[in-house]
C-alpha cells in the first residue's frame, strides 16, 4: 500500500522546518501606520525629544495618510509638524534598512 507523508501537528517544531520571523504589515515605516513618528526615530531628529512630554510629531510622509485624525482642530495644540516630508521619508527609510538588518541577523541564528 502507498504510505503517505508524515502530517505533524506542529510542522514548525519540526528539525527542518524554517522559522518565520515575524515582518511588519504597515506600510509607512516613519510612523508605523498611528499618523505619530515612531519615539525612536523621532528622537534622532528632535534633540532630547522626551514622548512624555514633548508634543507629538505627526508624521509628513508623501503617501501616508495614517495621521489624518491627528489634524483635528480639537488636538492640533498637541501634534507638531515641523517635520518635513523629507525628513519624515528619510526616517522611513532608516527604520526599512533597520528591518532588513533585523531580518537578516534573525536568519543567520
Amino acid at each position: 500500500m502507498k504510505k503517505l507523508p508524515r502530517n505533524p501537528m506542529h510542522p514548525e517544531k519540526e528539525s527542518d522546518a524554517e522559522v518565520e520571523i515575524w515582518q511588519p504589515t504597515w506600510k509607512c515605516f516613519c510612523c508605523h501606520d498611528s499618523g505619530i513618528v515612531v519615539s525612536h526615530l523621532a528622537a534622532t531628529v528632535i534633540e532630547g525629544f522626551n514622548s512624555n512630554r514633548d508634543k507629538l510629531p505627526r508624521c509628513q510622509n508623501p503617501g501616508c495618510k495614517s495621521g489624518s485624525h491627528w489634524d483635528s482642530d480639537n488636538i492640533t495644540h498637541c501634534v507638531d509638524y515641523r517635520l518635513t516630508s523629507g525628513i519624515c521619508l528619510q526616517l522611513d527609510a532608516a527604520e526599512r534598512e533597520a528591518w532588513r538588518e533585523t531580518l537578516l541577523m534573525q536568519r543567520q541564528h
